[in-house]
């Protein structure tokens, strides 16, 4: 039923491998978005990502099998390149290949997330691009550093991009999504349910709407808010606890924000929770409970949700856990142990620790505890075995069905 809310982004390097995976979701969503931004090393190394940037004749054979074979849109995601020019030659050659949309995001490839994004220089490229009569109708999205509604309305009409694509803002705020309702010329209402707001103003001040919706907007819910809704929601649909306290720890910090917008990006918690309380949570109902969300309430929304599976599955979910199992994984105490499921809290709590282990790690054989507790020994010899299975299943030489979680970054 969220088919018509999906696009699937896919990192890919080669077009043959590209199909392959659309082909195994093209009837699940409504177009395929390729990655041709990142810069990680996981990315580029394999040929991804911003990899893309410098081979024009890789990335349009991408776009081009993908159209060619798939009834779904297809749309890319790139980063600005050394010039203006450079960039509206590279966005020319996407669409040539059939390229139904293409997102820009605006900084280059070596720009820290730290530091503002070159709106400007954004700006005055989708201005040239939709000032091309060959390129005037293809929807052109903006992305980087839209951290308010006030921002999106604004850079919208100065380039006259087509859309917005959202990423650490939506982190940060995902009730920035939330939209006015206008039910008169001169009269606005937010909110939604009971909790109505009603806003009058003069509807000709287009300069008044610009500045209407800025980090203290009242379209914004409150982050415990947003915080206790996504919990809500993890415990519904059975979210691993790992993945569950990720994200709320990307919520609960301003480490890839520009630096100069961090002071209008505050996180003042009543209840004086903190990333530390989050990382110390194993297991979803730990999580509720430093949140105050009542698990009674969302035990009913997990039952309805059981009771309306298409073949009525007798399958029995404990109310002390929060994710489907695999026979990979234990449960001993009520907490889940899934050493397969890579994170460890030092991500948060001490980063510069954890790369530097990292970096010992690739050359030495060492012991580490896991964020369970448990002893986790990885030699060289284990790693490359690791990373050769890693690429027999990327490359589909492996029928292993067993479910294989994503590694968190």
């Amino acid at each position: 039923k969220e088919k018509a809310k999906l696009i699937f982004q896919m990192g890919t390097g080669e077009s043959h491998l590209a199909l392959s995976a659309a082909t195994m979701v093209a009837n699940d969503v409504s177009g395929i978005d390729i990655n041709m931004g990142c810069p990680k090393k996981f990315s580029v190394s394999g040929g991804m990502g911003s990899a893309l940037l410098s081979d024009v004749q890789r990335a349009t054979d991408i776009v081009k099998t993908l159209r060619n074979n798939l009834n779904i849109p297809i749309s890319c995601k790139i980063r600005l390149l050394d010039n203006e020019k450079e960039t509206i030659d590279f966005v020319q050659a996407l669409i040539n290949a059939g390229a139904n949309a293409v997102a820009i995001h605006g900084r280059q490839v070596g720009d820290e997330s730290t530091k503002p994004a070159k709106l400007d220089t954004l700006v005055n490229t989708v201005q040239l691009i939709k000032s091309t009569g060959a390129m005037e109708h293809i929807p052109i999205i903006l992305n980087g550093d839209l951290y308010t509604r006030n921002d999106i309305i604004n850079l919208k009409r100065k380039s006259g991009a087509d859309g917005v694509m959202l990423a650490r803002p939506a982190l940060y705020n995902t009730s920035i999504f939330r939209k006015p309702f206008s039910i008169t010329s001169n009269q606005e209402i937010i909110g939604n349910n009971n909790n109505d707001i009603n806003i009058n103003h003069d509807s000709n001040e287009e300069e008044e709407e610009e500045t209407r919706y800025g980090y203290d907007s009242l379209l914004l819910e409150s982050k415990p808010t947003v915080i206790q809704n996504y919990l809500r929601l993890a415990k519904q649909y059975k979210t691993h606890y790992k993945n569950t306290k990720y994200v709320i720890c990307e919520m609960m910090n301003n480490r890839r924000t520009p630096s100069v917008l961090s002071p209008y990006m505050p996180h003042i918690y009543p209840g004086k929770q903190n990333i530390n309380m989050v990382c110390n949570c194993k297991s979803i109902d730990e999580l509720c409970k430093v949140w105050d969300v009542k698990l009674s309430m969302l035990a009913n929304a997990s039952s309805s949700t059981n009771n309306n599976n298409t073949n009525n599955t007798t399958e029995k979910a404990s109310s002390s856990l929060s994710l489907p199992l695999d026979h990979k994984e234990k449960v001993e105490n009520g907490i889940v142990n899934t050493a397969i499921h890579r994170y460890d809290d030092r991500y948060f709590l001490d980063p510069e620790a954890l790369r530097k282990e990292q970096e010992v790690r690739q050359n030495n054989n060492i012991t580490i505890s896991n964020d369970d507790g448990h002893d986790a020994k990885e030699s060289k010899e284990d790693k490359n075995k690791c990373d050769q299975k890693h690429k027999s299943e990327i490359h589909g030489e492996n029928d292993d069905s067993d479910v294989k979680r994503p590694r968190l970054r």
